[in-house]
């Protein structure tokens, strides 16, 4: 078994290309799903990860609890139009927009408080996003162990 220190290194020329082979296909599911806009997928993936994933990784979090919000709303981090545009570098009034569209195809909405959050629908719509994603992270998982193992 390789040191781990050293085995991405010395298996980068296997791990890479099954990388750049399974997230190019991870992200073309991802563009059709979101007719082209990459944008609009990456806002979406923000507000999932503030409202959702920040502080859920301590937590049992299983696949089947997509679409569900597993945090308390006091451990929740703050998902507006400025917070996205200030951490992703998309500009405000673009975020706006993206928003606005999301929130028309039903995919976020926006609590009381005015954060945003995504909705059942965005879970639902995007399975195959999701099934993409967990081939991509599979692919991932079985070419490192395999390196890591020689």
């Amino acid at each position: 078994m390789q040191n781990d220190e050293d085995w991405l290194f010395s298996g980068f020329g296997e791990v890479y290309p099954a990388h750049v082979s399974a997230f190019v296909d991870l992200m073309l599911e991802l563009r059709r799903a979101f007719d082209g806009d990459l944008d609009a997928m990456l806002i979406l993936a923000i507000i999932g990860d503030q409202r959702v994933w920040k502080r859920a990784a301590s937590q049992d979090v299983s696949y089947a609890l997509r679409g569900e919000t597993p945090l308390a709303n006091s451990e929740k981090v703050a998902s507006n139009i400025l917070s996205i545009a200030s951490y992703s570098g998309i500009p405000r009034e673009t975020v706006r927009r993206k928003v606005n569209a999301l929130i028309d195809r039903g995919w976020i909405d926006r609590e009381e408080n005015g954060d945003l959050r995504p909705t059942r629908k965005a879970a639902t719509d995007l399975q195959h996003g999701t099934e993409a994603t967990i081939a991509y992270i599979r692919e991932i998982v079985e070419v490192s162990d395999r390196v890591r193992r020689a």
